[in-house]
């Protein structure tokens, strides 16, 4: 059994961890956190954690082996069934990440991400029905984050509607006028149409925001 000191210094690895992670150094975090969970083996937190830093190493098969010990201890977390969804969805396991996906929403129904990843996974199995429904319930939830209308663009893009798509992304694209992935894809509708004018356009103003600021990021959706 942990005691209060050993709680703390558990406690103290797994902050560590995070603030690895988010300088981007997985494995360093992993080990905080594999630190973290011997003193104190009943964090289901610090299990979704190093899934996760699994997750992002690309090790789909650990992430989703912690995701579940998350679940097993505590099994209303709904960020962890998002988790393992995601990690499901990366090795081609659609109809399993759509089950975790579904009750991730049934524990937090206002929650955009699992309805956001859901809709990705639906649209891989060419289901853009629920899809777009999805897609739209992220969109009211969240109408004023580009990634958002992005990401429902993604789904316009693969079933042909390539002006709802540029719709979708001119507004990403006014919500946040830095994005250069919006910008790219656009650029490819644009040229899906057959308009090789405007797809040049968004092409080039890619590739100058993507050169003034290389380290930029669009797609904040998990």
């Amino acid at each position: 059994m942990s005691t209060d000191a050993d709680r703390n210094v558990a406690w103290a690895y797994y902050h560590r961890g995070l603030e690895y992670s988010r300088l981007g150094q997985h494995g360093d975090a992993i080990a905080d956190f594999t630190e973290s969970l011997r003193l104190d083996p009943s964090a289901w937190w610090v299990y979704m954690s190093r899934g996760t830093a699994h997750f992002d190493l690309g090790d789909y098969a650990q992430a989703i082996e912690d995701l579940t010990a998350a679940i097993r201890l505590d099994p209303e977390a709904a960020d962890a069934y998002n988790e393992r969804g995601r990690a499901l969805s990366a090795q081609g396991e659609y109809e399993r990440a759509i089950d975790d996906f579904a009750l991730a929403i049934r524990l937090e129904p206002d929650s955009p991400w699992a309805y956001n990843n859901r809709a990705l996974a639906y649209g891989a199995l060419g289901d853009y029905e629920k899809s777009m429904a999805d897609h739209n319930e992220v969109v009211r939830l969240r109408p004023e984050e580009a990634w958002a209308y992005g990401s429902r663009a993604i789904t316009h893009h693969e079933r042909g509607d390539y002006e709802q798509a540029i719709t979708d992304l001119t507004e990403a694209i006014r919500l946040d006028p830095t994005s250069v992935e919006a910008y790219n894809r656009r650029g490819w509708a644009h040229a899906a149409l057959g308009d090789h004018q405007r797809a040049i356009a968004d092409y080039t103003e890619a590739i100058k925001l993507g050169t003034s600021n290389p380290g930029a990021e669009v797609n904040a959706a998990q």
